[in-house]
């Protein structure tokens, strides 16, 4: 596997991290199963972050989010921060914008800040992280683990049980019941293995960057599941712009979030 991420490495001109290119971070965060209705499931010994942390075919639709332009990496706000076992904690590696040899690839270091709706305070995203690991408290994972700030919403997810296939692959993201307003969907992660989707809500949502559409606006989200206060992915999804200010208590609000 390491040859293969160095060749790989090479080839792109873009460091790689945890089997991720840092160059297309934000966009390869976006990962999903690969086929509709076909849920992914956890590999253990890897960061749910990464397409290596899961079983399954995985895809990444270039075109279909408007990323053959490059706007959704350049709407990206989040300042990634890793800790590694050993207790450094430092910036995601940067890649050399000469370097990156695919005209397709948006640098990392490409960036426009997040303009919060009036009903939020948008405080700085780079904070003193309140996460400290020591003996007392051991490092929770075998390997690096993101540190970052974001805006954080809840909704509840509707998923439709009286469909075949796919139903059990994406859901709707909603404010109330099944029968309300949906404001996106999420392609569920992991369904079969765990009875985080049996809980009565609301689910926790962070924005990852902004998606450029003809006929909306919309954000990239992720579904997180909490455990000891880590958290890893559970879906992946599409939220409409207007939907943060209705988000379920208590968000929106600017957290801080330590992936796994």
């Amino acid at each position: 596997m390491a040859g293969l991420m160095r060749r790989f490495s090479e080839a792109l001109g873009s460091q790689i991290f945890q089997g991720v290119p840092t160059s297309m971070f934000d966009y390869f965060l976006l990962f999903h199963a690969s086929e509709d209705g076909i849920n992914l499931s956890r590999r253990g010994g890897f960061p749910s972050y990464s397409w290596a942390g899961w079983r399954g075919g995985i895809r990444l639709q270039l075109q279909s989010s408007g990323l053959l332009g490059g706007e959704t990496l350049r709407s990206r706000w989040i300042d990634w921060s890793v800790r590694y076992p050993r207790g450094e904690i430092c910036a995601l590696p940067a890649t050399d914008s000469h370097s990156v040899k695919d005209s397709l690839v948006i640098k990392y270091v490409d960036r426009r800040s997040f303009r919060a709706p009036p009903s939020v305070t948008n405080e700085a995203t780079i904070k003193q992280s309140t996460y400290i690991f020591s003996s007392e408290t051991p490092f929770p994972r075998s390997y690096p683990i993101l540190n970052f700030w974001t805006l954080d919403v809840s909704f509840n997810i509707y998923i439709n049980r009286s469909l075949e296939g796919w139903a059990y692959g994406r859901a709707n993201i909603v404010q109330g019941g099944a029968f309300s307003q949906p404001w996106g969907y999420v392609d569920i992660d992991g369904f079969e293995e765990t009875d985080f989707f049996e809980r009565p809500g609301p689910f926790e949502f962070i924005l990852l960057s902004q998606v450029y559409r003809i006929w909306t606006d919309e954000y990239h989200v992720m579904l997180l599941e909490w455990s000891d206060g880590i958290a890893e992915r559970r879906g992946i999804g599409i939220i409409e712009q207007d939907a943060i200010q209705h988000s379920l208590d208590p968000g929106p609000v600017w957290k801080e979030i330590v992936l796994a």
